[in-house]
């Protein structure tokens, strides 16, 4: 028997997925070129580290701030401090969790799918070292989460996004499109070189967007990760279709033009990218 999907998330689903993806994937591991977890390995360096890694003995023509004095005032020796080089950069998690993603036609609500991607690829930014900022958004911005490189950082995203998850009631169109305000706003948390990964409803994706994301993966790196239902792509072929939302039904046969202009209509935002 097939198991009904989620209509909403807890804390605690998001946990698990830690779990889950340190037993399905190996960071040492080079990831496929297409795959989408792939721009988590273009890792920039920062230069010489603060974090002391070891000491050895010191060879002519070192650096003399790197020489341990209280080993030299102690032993003797002389010592040289050998520093780790330290591999971070700035991952950036814009998340939509509005009322066009509440609804599915088959398995998890679309809300809970962003939820669960965006926490996969909260743990892959912690267990890469990176610093790890977000904004959850609907219409309005619904939280920031200041960039930091902690667990806490990650547990913060993912309760407040658990929490934006679970005030969804029922599926609805926004007023107005979500994502225009979510870049303008996600382009002030960025530092240079960072990476941006956008989780958001495909149909928000419009053709105004185009340049503003095309200008941000100019000067950073860039994840697209459209969420969509399989009714989105093309309606189901049954004899008649009927659709009931807030005591208004409406009826619509699946070989009528209109069926057809629906598909149309999605492979044409989805040329768009």
């Amino acid at each position: 028997m097939q198991q009904p999907g989620q209509t909403h998330i807890q804390l605690d689903d998001l946990l698990r997925t830690q779990s889950q993806l340190l037993a399905a994937y190996q960071p040492g591991r080079k990831a496929d070129s297409h795959s989408m977890l792939a721009g988590l390995q273009h890792i920039s360096q920062r230069g010489r580290s603060m974090e002391f890694d070891h000491s050895r003995s010191y060879q002519q023509s070192e650096d003399v701030r790197n020489i341990e004095w209280r080993v030299r005032a102690r032993t003797g020796n002389l010592r040289s401090k050998v520093f780790q080089q330290e591999r971070e950069r700035h991952v950036l998690l814009l998340i939509e969790q509005s009322p066009a993603l509440c609804f599915a036609s088959r398995g998890n609500f679309m809300s809970v799918q962003a939820a669960y991607l965006a926490s996969y690829f909260a743990w892959l930014a912690y267990n890469n070292h990176d610093r790890i900022s977000g904004l959850i958004f609907a219409e309005q911005p619904l939280c920031q989460i200041k960039s930091r490189r902690s667990q806490q950082a990650v547990l913060r995203l993912l309760y407040e996004l658990s929490l934006a998850n679970q005030k969804l009631r029922e599926p609805a169109s926004c007023r107005q499109n979500p994502l225009s305000t979510a870049l303008s706003h996600g382009a002030r948390l960025l530092r240079p070189s960072s990476l941006i990964i956008l989780i958001c409803a495909q149909q928000h994706l419009q053709q105004q967007h185009i340049e503003p994301i095309r200008a941000l993966g100019k000067k950073h790196d860039l994840i697209l990760a459209p969420i969509s239902d399989p009714m989105q792509h093309s309606l189901p072929t049954s004899k008649q279709l009927i659709f009931y939302q807030r005591r208004q039904y409406l009826s619509l046969n699946s070989k009528t033009a209109a069926a057809q202009h629906w598909q149309q209509q999605f492979d044409q935002r989805q040329q768009l990218w």
